[in-house]
């Protein structure tokens, strides 16, 4: 089992620990593990659809846009096996608690 399936074993064996019917019937764990880490969404720099978002970011932002690989599960990881050209998008960064207790989306007034 992978280290995040360790992990995550040791936790629900340690709450199930505090149970008196789950210490008799202990849980048993098994999760997929969802993380595919081959390069599943190639969409071209040059593709219509990456062009046009490039410079509507630009327009909106007065940023450049960095374009770049994205090494985790999103729904362009399904999407991309029926050859669906994708372009993952969104506020924030993985460092900003993404789906756990302390997620947050930074605040910046649009002026």
């Amino acid at each position: 089992m992978r280290r995040f399936g360790k992990s995550s074993k040791k936790h629900v064996n340690a709450l199930a620990s505090t149970d008196d019917w789950l210490r008799e019937n202990p849980p048993k764990f098994n999760a997929p593990i969802m993380q595919r880490w081959e390069p599943r969404n190639e969409v071209s720099v040059d593709h219509p659809g990456v062009k046009g978002f490039s410079v509507a970011y630009q327009e909106a932002s007065s940023k450049e846009v960095i374009i770049s690989g994205f090494r985790a599960v999103a729904d362009p990881t399904f999407l991309s096996q029926a050859d669906i050209p994708i372009v993952l998008f969104g506020p924030g960064r993985l460092g900003s608690g993404i789906h756990g207790p302390d997620e947050y989306v930074p605040y910046v007034p649009i002026e």
